[in-house]
């Protein structure tokens, strides 16, 4: 038969090679002898011809529809594209729909095998329905489609290139040397690698691998707005690719971004402007302009962080441990940040055992009971064997409180305050030092005889502490003072002298307090000296 002056001569090989042989050769001999036969012929064939070869003894299942696939073992010389396996007239299995959205692209019918116009130029193809449209393409398996120069989409119902544009010179080269293996993958980067099930990988250098991954910018869908042609976002993950018989949808697909790498189980690994570098492994990740490693939620809940970020967490949305990007620079550097989700022990910075026995942690916890808004840190430590909420830290083995060096540091509250404090000596360089300089100070004067005069009537009193040992102390009663101090006419609570804590307990200020008293004795003693 001829098709626009190309003769085209059909050979059943099987056929005569049994009449030649018989049953005095096996199977395999057969098929070498086939093969020397095919190339011979093809060898002498000039321009205008080409030659189809079928092998009738092969038996292949019936398909739906009730007719067999073309078996083929067949070299076209024009366009140097060849084929080796079964041809279906329709076909069966493309479940996404990639290859039969670029066959009603292209337009030239269902048989891509049997058609001329659809053998990319060295290409090839191998087991059944292959679509190997681009140049140096290669399909294997079946129901898969390369239209990407150089591209190979091995496996089920995988495709290599743009299967709604597959003429557009451009998009040829976005799939160049990509390579897609697995089952109903889409990949039309070039020169990425995807393996596995379900991918949609976009963005040059791209590497996909697990399940229902994805990297590189969203598609845009082109749809009518008020009469008016309009690109609207589309996630063709998230929609039924199959489409409806009329097959109207027309996908703009973007492949912007290098080098992203989404591996796992539905991971995504984007950006704004298709991202550049991010990374997104585990399970149920999204990875935007940046890197991260974990697993979120569910797919409607994916872990994910800002932009330039390092990131790890594990059934979160948010990384329990993150790190901020840095000003860029050979010395600069970033941040650390540690996502504990409440004041619980089981949710503190933990170090624990090879034998998973917590030694000491970290947990932060709602200073008061209003708001919120007020928060501090918890130190939990094994103190003989026992976990404890402690306000201590260890020094040489003897726990200790060694708060940092800066203008201003807080040991305790007035709810909460330290039980005891030891030195070595008091008049020594571990003594006490108070900051008492007068650029530190203003309004400064002289005490007054009536500030004075409630020190006459305040006494020190022996005391033994409810919840100290049994030794005895000796103090002033803070309510003692506070009623000397309405006797005199002023109120003790507004001075630095007595305070209130949280707790609904008085303090003393000792130092205050001894400072007034020497000065009201100093004060009497001038008198009888004068006298």
């Amino acid at each position: 038969m001829a098709e626009n002056g190309v003769k085209t001569v059909n050979i059943d090989l099987s056929s005569t090679v049994d009449e030649l042989l018989g049953n005095k050769a096996g199977d395999t001999t057969r098929i070498a002898i086939q093969n020397l036969i095919q190339l011979i012929l093809t060898s002498i064939l000039d321009e205008n011809s080409t030659l189809e070869f079928l092998h009738s003894n092969t038996v292949y299942s019936q398909v739906s529809g009730g007719s067999a696939p073309k078996t083929m073992n067949f070299f076209d010389p024009a366009t140097g594209w060849s084929a080796t396996g079964g041809s279906d007239p329709e076909l069966t299995n493309d479940e996404r729909g990639f290859v039969q959205v670029a066959l009603d692209k292209i337009g030239l019918g269902n048989d891509v095998w049997g058609t001329p116009g659809l053998r990319g130029r060295y290409s090839t193809a191998s087991h059944r329905n292959g679509l190997s449209y681009g140049t140096y393409s290669h399909t294997a398996v079946h129901d898969c489609g390369a239209t990407g120069t150089g591209g190979t989409a091995d496996g089920a119902g995988s495709f290599t290139g743009n299967p709604f544009d597959p003429d557009n010179v451009l998009y040829a080269f976005w799939a160049y040397l990509a390579k897609n293996y697995g089952k109903n993958n889409l990949l039309t980067a070039e020169k990425s690698l995807c393996s596995g099930e379900e991918h949609i990988g976009h963005g040059r250098a791209s590497v996909l691998n697990g399940y229902k991954n994805r990297t590189g910018k969203r598609e845009q869908e082109r749809i009518l707005v008020e009469g008016v042609p309009t690109l609207v976002p589309v996630d063709l993950r998230l929609i039924d690719f199959k489409l409806p018989e009329n097959r109207t949808r027309d996908i703009v697909i973007s492949t912007e971004g290098i080098g992203n790498v989404a591996d796992g189980f539905v991971c995504e690994a984007t950006g704004e402007n298709g991202g550049t570098g991010s990374v997104a492994k585990g399970r149920y990740v999204r990875a935007h302009d940046n890197q991260l490693m974990g697993s979120g939620i569910n797919e409607g809940s994916p872990l994910t962080a800002e932009p330039d970020r390092v990131g790890l967490g594990s059934n979160v949305t948010k990384p329990t441990i993150e790190a901020t990007p840095g000003p860029g620079t050979t010395e600069g550097l970033g941040e650390i940040i540690a996502r504990i989700a409440d004041e619980s022990g089981s949710k503190a910075l933990k170090f624990v055992s090879w034998n998973e026995v917590e030694r000491i942690g970290f947990v932060p916890y709602q200073a008061n009971s209003g708001g919120g808004t007020s928060w501090g840190m918890k130190v939990r430590q094994m103190i003989l064997g026992v976990i404890a909420d402690t306000w201590s830290f260890d020094y040489n083995g003897v726990p200790s409180l060694m708060p940092s060096e800066g203008s201003v540091n807080r040991i305790g509250s007035d709810a909460t305050r330290i039980g005891f404090i030891f030195t070595d000596n008091i008049w020594s360089t571990n003594a006490v030092n108070v900051t008492s300089d007068i650029t530190a100070k203003k309004i400064v004067r002289d005490v007054t005889k009536d500030e004075l005069a409630p020190w006459g009537k305040i006494k020190t009193k022996s005391y033994y502490l409810r919840d100290g040992d049994t030794r005895k102390m000796y103090g002033y009663i803070a309510q003692e003072i506070i009623s000397a101090y309405e006797d005199a006419g002023l109120n003790a609570l507004h001075t630095g002298v007595v305070t209130m804590g949280e707790n609904g307990k008085y303090a003393v200020n000792y130092s205050m307090c001894e400072t007034l008293r020497s000065e009201y004795l100093d004060q009497k003693i001038q008198e009888l000296e004068a006298v």
